[in-house]
């Protein structure tokens, strides 16, 4: 139980008055700022933080956190010296000590309260930015966020994120930056309140819950960087085991909470994006290259249901973070941490959820209820192993050991014979095993991909492997020329890798990517649209489904040997084991220009039903996180160089 702030005594008013004197002229009759210290037992750094505050010129109030005799006399010294002390008999935890600190704050009288911690470790110069914010809005809750320097644990660095991530899990969205900071500034009043309806609780878990009850509550936040050092000999009252556990029951706490708050929280989540994108249309200024206007426009320009308006989520340090996780500390860490970070991305990523939800009751009709959302979810979780995948194989961490089924010889074997071709995939599995592979071996390999909906991650992917990926073309940039050397590729053995599994991006929407580029470059674009616009529809899984005619179609024009290759992880754990299936699937050597159009009809439904096969097989590993089925309009045409869409039965 907390206990009350200790009275005030004259002498204290006495200092309230002498330090009024000195506060900041910018503090206006109406708001009033002091600084709250919680101390418990700092009696080497207390006096040097009230020392460096001074140029703030705020009264600042020290709670006494029951410390121990040397820290009590140096608190009795700035008391002296004209600082507000309220005193604890006994030690009740940081947030204990906060609560006593806001609460005797208001009583004397002043409207907000900059938290400081006492062991010196934040810059005091970054202080005034808060001041700054308060004044600009009073009504918000400044919180900083630190930024290190090189004396900062690692552990430390890394292990807080597993609380940041349940803090953007139960408030359903990323507006708190940091949980855990010391420095923030609370409007009293209203913290106040919040604190008499909720118990926060009195440890080191009340920096985190008494955030997420504040936005839950409708409040404002605002982040603020602080600078941050770890001085040689710090002392830390933080106890790894039982406040971990305390932090834990307060996350499932928090959890349970979320759930009923959801809808609400959600829809507050959405209509903070929607008033973020409508003030971005409304302002020149807000797409200041050229390349993101075009980016935009070609997004707008794409059909509703089209994969390309999926944009890349998460920020590349919280990627590497899990790939820290990963690597150094194994498995089973990996997946705890991933399993909010998913959930996350579960509950607020609608889209990606309906379309799972769609793709699994496909598979089983009579999928419902709880057990659809539990499928979903493992379907996502499928998805982020899949990731920690692509970075192992680009790692050199997948040993071929590791490698079931003929594939990887039987590409090696084509390889050898120099019978290069065209090979088919699609996002089931994860190819990037055998690609990866393919390098180790030197095998000539190069992928068509849509590479600018992944920057992130092809980033992150070069930084942790220490090598680039596959060589690798922009699907939206095959020109007559590009596909000649696509040709003589293929004739000296070498393989291209292509994706037949979503439709291409419409010619319009790359013509708008380029609408500020020089004329050889949108010429380029009308000569290759015919090839890249056409869409065709063959049986998927009981219904028609889109698929590109561009992979079938340039495996006509190179007349060569067209091959399919999967690759499913079939073990998890710590030691996966994956199944890699290279086969050859048609040769167009043969096709004739006459027959082009009947053999990339009936070549484009067997590989929808070799696709089939492989997704019945193993559903979880279909990464399609989008209306697969209703990706382009089912507008038949029979006309053989025409754009649109076919149906192929």
């Amino acid at each position: 139980m907390s206990q009350s702030p200790a009275p005030v005594s004259d002498s204290q008013h006495d200092s309230e008055q002498h330090l009024s004197r000195q506060s900041a002229p910018e503090q206006s009759n109406a708001l009033r700022a002091c600084v709250v210290i919680p101390v418990y037992d700092h009696p080497a750094t207390i006096a040097g933080v009230c020392a460096g505050l001074a140029p703030l010129g705020l009264p600042i109030v020290l709670v006494d956190d029951g410390c121990s005799a040397p820290c009590a006399e140096v608190l009795d010294q700035l008391a002296a010296e004209g600082h507000h002390l309220v005193r604890r008999t006994h030690n009740g935890g940081k947030g204990a000590a906060v609560r006593s600190g806001l609460q005797a704050a208001e009583q004397l009288g002043f409207t907000h309260a900059l938290q400081v911690d006492a062991d010196g470790q934040h810059d005091v110069s970054d202080l005034p930015a808060f001041l700054k914010g308060m004044q600009d809005n009073p009504d918000c809750l400044q919180i900083g966020y630190p930024e290190y320097d090189a004396s900062v644990p690692r552990i430390r660095f890394y292990g807080r994120y597993a609380s940041h991530v349940w803090v953007w899990i139960n408030t359903l969205s990323l507006a708190i930056r940091d949980t855990m900071c010391g420095v923030r500034l609370y409007p009293l009043a209203a913290t106040n309140r919040l604190l008499a309806r909720n118990d926060c609780g009195d440890r080191m878990s009340f920096d985190t819950e008494v955030l997420v009850r504040w936005y839950w509550a409708g409040g404002e936040v605002a982040n603020l960087p602080v600078r941050v050092s770890y001085p040689t000999g710090g002392v830390s009252h933080f106890r790894p085991g039982h406040d971990n556990l305390l932090i834990s029951a307060m996350h499932t706490r928090l959890f349970c909470g979320m759930l009923l708050r959801s809808p609400t929280l959600a829809w507050r989540t959405l209509s903070r994006r929607g008033g973020k994108r409508q003030t971005a249309h409304a302002q020149d200024d807000a797409l200041t290259d050229g390349e993101d206007r075009a980016a935009q426009t070609a997004d707008d320009s794409v059909a509703p249901n089209h994969w390309a308006r999926l944009s890349e989520t998460g920020s590349l340090s919280g990627m590497r973070l899990m790939v820290t996780i990963r690597r150094r500390l194994g498995a089973w860490p990996f997946r705890i941490a991933l399993f909010p970070v998913l959930m996350w991305y579960f509950l607020l990523r609608g889209v990606a959820r309906r379309a799972s939800f769609d793709y699994l009751r496909r598979l089983e009709p009579g999928l419902g209820g709880v057990r659809l959302w539990a499928r979903s979810f493992a379907h996502f979780m499928q998805f982020g192993e899949a990731i920690m995948d692509k970075v192992s194989a680009w790692s050199g961490e997948i040993p071929l050991s590791s490698l079931t089924g003929t594939g990887p010889e039987d590409l090696r074997d084509a390889a050898l014979r120099g019978e290069g071709g065209i090979i088919l995939v699609a996002h089931h599995g994860n190819l990037d095993v055998i690609n990866a592979i393919g390098e180790r071996h030197d095998i000539d390999l190069c992928a068509l991909v849509h590479t600018r909906h992944a920057e992130k991650f092809n980033q992150l992917l070069e930084q942790a492997t220490g090598r680039k990926p596959p060589q690798m073309i922009e699907v939206s940039e095959i020109t007559p020329a590009t596909a000649m050397a696509l040709g003589d590729r293929v004739n000296r053995g070498g393989f291209v890798v292509i994706a037949a599994d979503r439709v291409p991006i419409p010619p319009e929407s790359v013509a708008a990517e380029r609408e500020n580029a020089g004329g050889s470059e949108r010429e380029s674009v009308e000569q290759s649209a015919v090839t890249r616009a056409r869409v065709q529809h063959c049986d998927f899984i009981d219904q028609p489904a889109p698929f590109p005619v561009g992979p079938f179609m340039l495996a006509a024009l190179l007349r060569c040997h067209v091959y399919t290759l999967s690759c499913v992880r079939e073990q998890g754990g710590a030691n996966p084991r994956f199944r890699v299936d290279f086969a050859p699937f048609d040769d167009s050597r043969a096709v004739k220009r006459s027959t082009r159009e009947a053999w990339i009809e009936q070549a484009m439904q067997r590989h929808a039903g070799h696709l089939e096969a492989r997704v019945k097989r193993h559903p979880l590993q279909w990464f399609n996180f989008f209306d697969f089925w209703h990706q382009a309009p089912d507008v038949p045409t029979s006309s053989e160089g025409a754009s649109g869409s076919e149906r192929v039965t």
